[in-house]
This record gives C-alpha cells, sequence and structure tokens, in this order.
C-alpha cells in the first residue's frame, strides 16, 4: 500500500491491538522496513463509537 501512495499520501490502520485488547506484538517489525523506505509512522488516539475500548490508530504518511 505504501507503494501506491501518492506523496503527501497516508494510510490508516486501526485497531492496533489483539482480540485481547493488548498492543499487537508484531507492529514494530512490520513498521521497520517502511520507516526504512522513508514513511513518517505515527500513532494516533482513536476513538470509534463501536469499539468498546479506545485504540491507537496507525497512520503511514509518504513524505511530499
Amino acid at each position: 500500500m505504501y507503494r501506491l501512495l501518492t506523496p503527501g499520501g497516508e494510510i490508516r490502520v486501526y485497531p492496533t491491538v489483539t482480540l485481547r485488547w493488548e498492543p499487537y506484538p508484531l507492529l514494530d517489525p512490520v513498521l521497520e522496513p517502511i520507516r526504512e523506505a522513508g514513511a513518517i509512522v505515527d500513532m494516533r488516539q482513536g476513538r470509534l463509537p463501536f469499539m468498546p475500548k479506545p485504540s491507537p490508530i496507525l497512520v503511514v504518511r509518504k513524505p511530499d
């Protein structure tokens, strides 16, 4: 997905937790090559009405 982004575009991934509401354990190894490709990776607090607990949203942006 990152390869197809236009400069300034972003990908949002939600939720970033397991079914036990724990942080997804393999997230950092997955993000490492994306960061190496020059992506800007950010975690934001998410609040969707149908989720029982807030979960971080992963935002991956391609620089301009």
